[in-house]
């Protein structure tokens, strides 16, 4: 299909706990994971400067708190256990209207796993960001195809 698919996102999140009575089992959806040369490279996170935030810092700070920071440590997590870098990418799109991002701003952010993952919950301040910059369409166009 194009685009999410509500219907299961609303069922999955709300519906299924109550069917089968259990309130741990957690979902998040995964943007994009980049393949090269038939391996993993990358998982990536975008988010868009919409709504209630009004910059690229805020769209980082919302990912990093949403949901008691579940989001970002399934993206660390994952990205720990593939061997693989993980980024959140917040997007200020000027012209939304249009299939390009030629007036768009990227702010990529690689999100950094411990050395060792703990058994059970982990410290989410054991997951950290680092800022990688601010890209136009075709530096970060030129950022993604480079990853290995």
């Amino acid at each position: 299909g194009h685009g999410p698919d509500m219907k299961y996102s609303l069922w999955r999140r709300n519906i299924f706990p109550k069917i089968v009575n259990r309130r741990d089992c957690y979902t998040t959806d995964i943007d994009w994971l980049e393949w090269r040369k038939e391996q993993p490279v990358a998982l990536i996170e975008c988010r868009r400067v919409i709504g209630g935030l009004k910059n690229c810092e805020d769209v980082i700070l919302h990912f990093r708190n949403l949901n008691n920071g579940f989001q970002l440590e399934a993206y660390a997590r994952i990205a720990y256990e593939l061997k693989i870098k993980g980024y959140v990418v917040a997007i200020n799109d000027k012209s939304e209207s249009d299939n390009s991002y030629k007036d768009a701003e990227f702010l990529v952010e690689q999100i950094i796993p411990p050395e060792v993952w703990p058994s059970g919950r982990i410290d989410l301040s054991n997951i950290v960001t680092k800022r990688i910059g601010t890209f136009t369409e075709k530096e970060y166009a030129e950022f993604i195809s480079g990853l290995t």
